[in-house]
C-alpha cells in the first residue's frame, strides 16, 4: 500500500466517522433556547428541568386545578374587585385564588415551553411569552 493510497483510505475512514458521529448528535440533539438578551439563567434552568426526564414529564402531564379556574384577571380588574369585596376575608379570598390563576399561568406556559423542546424538528424555541409572564409575575407580587 502507497502512502497516497492510505492517506485516501485514511480520509475516506474519517468522513464515515465524522458522518456518523453527526448522525448521532442528530439522533439525540434536543432544541435549544433563544437567549433574548438576559433570559441565559431561565434557559439554563428550563433545559435542565427539561433534562430531568420525571420533572418534565409530570409539568407536562399535570392537569390539576388549573384548567377548572376561571379566566386570569388583569390588574385593573382585580383592583376594582378588591375595592367591591367589605370583607377581608374575601379578599384574602380573592388574593389566593388569584395568586393560583397566576402560578398556573406560568406552569402552563413553562409546560408549553417544555412541549416544543420536546420536537426535534426545531432547532431553537423562543421563551418570548415564558419569560414576559415570569416579569409580570414577578413584578406584580413585588407590589403585594
Amino acid at each position: 500500500m502507497t502512502v497516497t493510497t492510505f492517506i485516501k483510505f485514511f480520509h475516506h475512514i474519517v468522513k464515515l466517522f465524522l458522518f456518523l458521529l453527526l448522525a448521532i448528535i442528530d439522533l439525540f440533539a434536543m432544541p435549544g433556547i433563544q437567549n433574548l438578551g438576559n433570559t441565559c439563567y431561565v434557559n439554563a434552568t428550563v433545559q435542565l428541568i427539561n433534562r430531568i426526564k420525571s420533572l418534565r414529564k409530570g409539568i407536562i402531564e399535570d392537569s390539576s386545578i388549573a384548567s377548572t379556574l376561571v379566566p386570569h384577571a388583569p390588574p385593573e380588574i382585580r383592583d376594582e374587585t378588591l375595592e367591591a369585596l367589605t370583607s377581608a376575608q374575601s379578599r384574602r379570598v380573592a388574593i389566593q385564588q388569584w395568586q393560583l390563576q397566576d402560578r398556573c399561568m406560568v406552569r402552563d406556559a413553562l409546560k408549553n415551553l417544555l412541549e416544543k423542546l420536546g420536537r426535534k424538528e426545531l432547532s431553537a424555541v423562543n421563551p418570548r411569552k415564558f419569560c414576559r409572564l415570569l416579569r409580570c409575575k414577578g413584578n406584580n407580587h413585588a407590589k403585594a
